[in-house]
């Protein structure tokens, strides 16, 4: 029976979330490759979701010997950060597990890990971070894809619409968000 290390959080008012945590080989006796990674799911049943970019490779042959204590080996500590999906995003039940595989053989005990110093963030308000005057890049898009800092609201179905404009307009730098009306 394997098992793996699991954290559920409340992310119902967050967006933009980031898992931040260390990677520590905590004991080496043999040479085997392995494998560790953050996989995520939305509430408490059903699969896990492999995020690819967090996985990380260690290589026993490269590990110091190590069968005592409980310090990290030196120089064997890996820290990432990992960008959710926006699916994740605004649940009520997060959860995070870690699972370790062997990817080559060898013989003998695998490396044993632990994982410390785990954060997960994100913010409330995505215009939070953006300084005034707020500025945003608007080449190539469109009306549909405006940024989370620009509302469109259509009040009375006049056509009155957001429109991209890439021409000089009353002084500001191209290319700009313009709301043309009838």
């Amino acid at each position: 029976t394997r098992t793996a290390p699991v954290l559920a959080v409340n992310a119902i008012d967050y967006q933009q979330i980031k898992v931040k945590y260390d990677i520590n080989v905590q004991r080496k006796t043999s040479n085997r490759v392995m494998g560790i990674q953050l996989q995520y799911r939305i509430g408490t049943e059903g699969a896990f979701t492999p995020i690819v970019s967090s996985t990380e490779v260690f290589d026993g042959a490269n590990l110091a010997q190590n069968n005592t204590g409980t310090n990290p080996l030196a120089g064997a500590t890996v820290t990432k950060t990992i960008d959710l999906p926006s699916d994740a995003y605004h649940q009520n039940i997060l959860q995070f597990r870690w699972v370790v595989a062997r990817l080559q053989g060898g013989s003998g005990d695998s490396i044993g890990f632990s994982i410390d110093n785990v954060e997960v963030t994100g913010i409330t308000n995505p215009c939070a971070n953006n300084p005034l005057p707020y500025r945003e890049d608007f080449t190539g898009l469109t009306a549909t894809q405006l940024p989370d800092c620009s509302v469109v609201e259509d009040v009375d179905s006049s056509g009155n619409k957001w429109a991209v404009n890439t021409g000089t307009t009353a002084g500001f730098t191209p290319p700009i968000l313009r709301y043309a009306f009838h």
